[in-house]
């Protein structure tokens, strides 16, 4: 079988063969690991043939694509001598067909004078086709993989385009563009990578126990599964209706997430219920078979009690026979509400797996998310039953605890031994109180004291006393703090859903296929594929060297970078506890604009260290600030290569004016030069869009004659573009001008922004 490289992307690393194991097992296809390490995106595999490659890859979330290894060494020469021996008889099929050959650097970066003769060096294979960096036939790229803080490559590989991975999906599926969402819904990434590990495909039957508002069944019906869901509350599956303060109408519900993604056929609906006390047909076994097992696959985040209670039908206290005959002669009342009780967190684990045995098909999966503080091993912890076979076990970490997303296989007859069901019963945690029912929701809200003093003094002795400043660390019940939109206003943040925000007319003002060209250059890619490991050379720090007469940002309105850190604060409010605790305790003895309020550059900085997600940090406009604030410049600059914040990721944007340049020319700062030619394309489609809107239409005559006048005088500058395109067009909408006084208009148009705007003005 022929050996392919894998391009991963730098995170979930623990997730990542796993998933690529489960997408050769759902394909049924056999795939060998010759190569893979957690701290290097280039994995190397051993497969069938291309159209297997294709198959895998195609559903891979935590992959960009999939190369034929053509040749790898740890120096160009034994690079190309691997290349000869190797490939060689492969190069005639693409002689004259027309090719690219691009660069990927790990941890490292090439000007574009040392990219072109690292490419040309493979001149030897003797391709003679026309060079085209789109849309081409065949496409090659050269791999490198540096060492930190070195200037030369480790290790460098040649391959063959074969498929790009279906990453798109995580975009198609965030939640910020999803209708119906809640505080405790799965990150889109992540549930479709579930979906992934528990084999979900087309002609399966999927469930979730714990569904909320369905982000695990929408991710399974993605891959083609049908799906079905419960929940012991029935508000999150019935839903709610629109937010009249963001203008939204009508009813939003899972029923109506499946619809906005298409998916409504694969969607068999959702029922308000108890896995504990599940009304699933569950059979009593006499043996080890799976007889019976109807579901393919189980995917589930149970309740961890933080967020959301962990309960269960029932009572806290044993009813009397009064009671016990009322609830019962009045349970199917239309108002009728049963009675919850707290419930142990070991036990609905097992539960789970009790479950999963009695529905599951043989080869089933569960996979289901757990949650463990960073003290406890999680060899003692991870749940197990005799008719279940843990497949993967995937590590995510946040701050003070991780969460596992642990996958079960459902043993086959033959693979479980005689009375392996007769388990004997456990011991579970006593008391009717979440706490004493739950040492995770315990530990969670003490703020993992025990954690934090190792992490501390690692070498202190667990039993001596700490200098801790609890109330930075520990974390309070939510409903003890102000709400999040309270805290948002009083950073008075920009409302950048306004119908005048910037923002908005951006948003409107976009035309798909406009902005491409920030995607070509392969120092873009490298920054946006990098880790914070990438910082020494510059993938992790990106400067945009802009042109002038650029629209509007925030600090470009404001000319003052507070108004951005506000803004920023506001954004991260949602996910990060830590940051809700300290801005609600600021909030309560100052004023936002209150020159004694702690520094909020010193609590963006902090909130960043407790948020375990991916960010980005984009600024814009950094031009147009007063000289005043230079100084936040390298504050930006700062956050780009500081190791702590391994997730952050800054663009900064501005014209590459003398006093920025002296700040960014930097070697830990990657740099894109925004050329007027990169624009063209950009400014063609837009003029072509916006004359297509027209009616009636131009002559095919005016129509060239126009795009040509308005690319013309653009000259590079989009802006100038859309103020020309926009003023043209409204004046042959409107009657002002008529296709025949075309030309004269034409000769009119102003030669640059400076004119355009005396013109608005006279």
């Amino acid at each position: 079988m022929p050996d392919y490289l894998v391009r991963l992307v730098q995170m979930h690393e623990s997730f990542r063969q796993a998933e690529l194991q489960a997408l050769a097992d759902v394909a049924e296809v056999p795939i060998e690991f010759v190569k893979y390490e957690e701290e290097s995106p280039f994995c190397i595999v051993r497969l069938p043939s291309d159209a297997a490659a294709k198959t895998i890859i195609s559903r891979s979330l935590l992959s960009q694509g999939i190369y034929e290894l053509w040749g790898q060494g740890p120096t160009y020469e034994a690079l190309h001598k691997s290349v000869k021996e190797i490939s060689c008889a492969k190069w005639a099929q693409y002689e004259s067909v027309p090719f690219r050959f691009t660069l990927d650097c790990f941890r490292g970066t090439r000007d574009q004078a040392k990219q072109r003769e690292i490419i040309e060096s493979f001149s030897y294979m003797g391709f003679n086709g026309p060079i085209r960096m789109r849309d081409a036939d065949a496409s090659f790229k050269i791999f490198e993989e540096y060492e930190e803080k070195t200037s030369v490559p480790k290790y460098a590989y040649l391959g063959r385009f074969v498929a790009a991975s279906g990453r798109d999906a995580k975009t198609a599926y965030d939640l910020k563009k999803r209708h119906y969402i809640s505080t405790t819904s799965m990150d889109a990434e992540l549930a479709l990578v579930t979906a992934n590990m528990a084999l979900a495909a087309p002609g399966k039957l999927f469930y979730d126990p714990f569904m909320g508002t369905g982000g695990f069944p929408i991710a399974c019906a993605h891959f083609g599964a049908i799906v079905c869901g419960s929940d012991i509350d029935g508000r999150s599956i019935r839903g709610t209706g629109g937010s009249a303060r963001k203008g939204q109408t009508g009813k939003f519900d899972v029923h109506g997430n499946f619809k906005q993604y298409g998916l409504e056929s694969n969607y068999l609906g959702a029922l308000i219920s108890d896995l504990t006390n599940t009304p699933f047909r569950i059979l009593q076994h006499s043996n080890t078979t799976s007889q019976g097992g109807y579901l393919d696959g189980i995917v589930c985040d149970p309740p961890y009690g933080i967020r959301e209670g962990l309960k269960v039908l029932g009572t806290r206290d044993k009813l009397n026979e009064q009671e016990l005959t009322t609830h019962e002669n009045r349970y199917k009342d239309a108002g009728y509400i049963p009675p919850k009780k707290p419930y142990s967190f070991t036990a609905i684990q097992d539960d789970i797996l009790a479950f999963a045995v009695a529905t599951l098909v043989e080869n089933g999966r569960l996979s289901m998310w757990m949650p463990t503080a960073n003290d406890e091993d999680i060899e003692l912890v991870i749940p197990t039953h005799p008719c279940l076979d843990i497949v993967s076990v995937c590590v995510q970490p946040f701050n003070k605890w991780s969460r596992r997303l642990l996958t079960y296989r459902r043993k086959t007859a033959s693979e479980i031994p005689a009375g392996a069901l007769e388990i004997s019963q456990k011991e579970y945690e006593q008391g009717v109180k979440a706490d004493e029912l739950n040492n995770f929701r315990r530990k969670y809200f003490e703020g993992f004291k025990e954690f934090e003093k190792q992490r501390q003094d690692p070498g202190a002795d667990k039993g001596a006393a700490q200098d801790v400043e609890v109330d930075e660390y520990v974390l309070v019940e939510p409903k003890d703090l102000r709400p999040i939109s309270e805290l948002q206003s009083w950073l008075q943040s920009t409302d950048y859903l306004s119908p005048g925000n910037e923002y908005m007319k951006h948003i409107h003002s976009h035309i798909s296929g406009i902005g491409n060209w920030l995607r070509s250059p392969d120092i873009f890619n490298s920054w946006k594929g990098s880790t914070q490991e990438d910082v020494t050379s510059g993938c992790n720090c990106i400067w945009i060297k802009g042109i002038p007469e650029s629209d509007k940002s925030i600090l470009e309105k404001h000319h003052d970078p507070i108004y951005l850190v506000r803004d920023w604060l506001a954004q991260l409010l949602p996910d990060n506890r830590w940051l809700h605790q300290r801005l609600d305790k600021n909030s309560k003895v100052n004023a936002v604009g209150n020159k004694n309020i702690p520094d909020l550059w010193e609590i963006f900085i902090e909130a960043l260290k407790h948020s375990r997600n991916p960010l980005y940090c984009i600024a814009d406009g950094l031009d147009e600030m007063d000289d005043a604030y230079i100084n936040f410049i390298n504050k930006l600059k700062d956050v780009g290569t500081d190791n702590q914040l391994d997730q952050v990721k800054v663009l900064l944007i501005s014209r590459p004016i003398p006093r920025i340049e002296g700040i960014l020319r930097d070697r830990k700062v990657a740099s894109v030069k925004l050329d007027p030619t990169m624009l063209y394309p950009d400014i063609t489609h837009y003029v072509e869009v916006r004359l297509n809107t027209l009616s009636p239409k131009l002559s095919s005559s005016k129509y060239q004659e126009v795009k040509e006048a308005i690319c013309e005088r653009a000259k590079g500058l989009f802006l100038h573009t859309r103020r020309m395109t926009d003023n043209l067009t409204n004046g042959l909408r409107e009657g002002a001008i008529v296709e025949e006084s075309l030309p004269t208009s034409l000769e009119r148009l102003p030669e640059n922004l400076k004119e355009l705007y005396t013109e608005m003005l006279i």
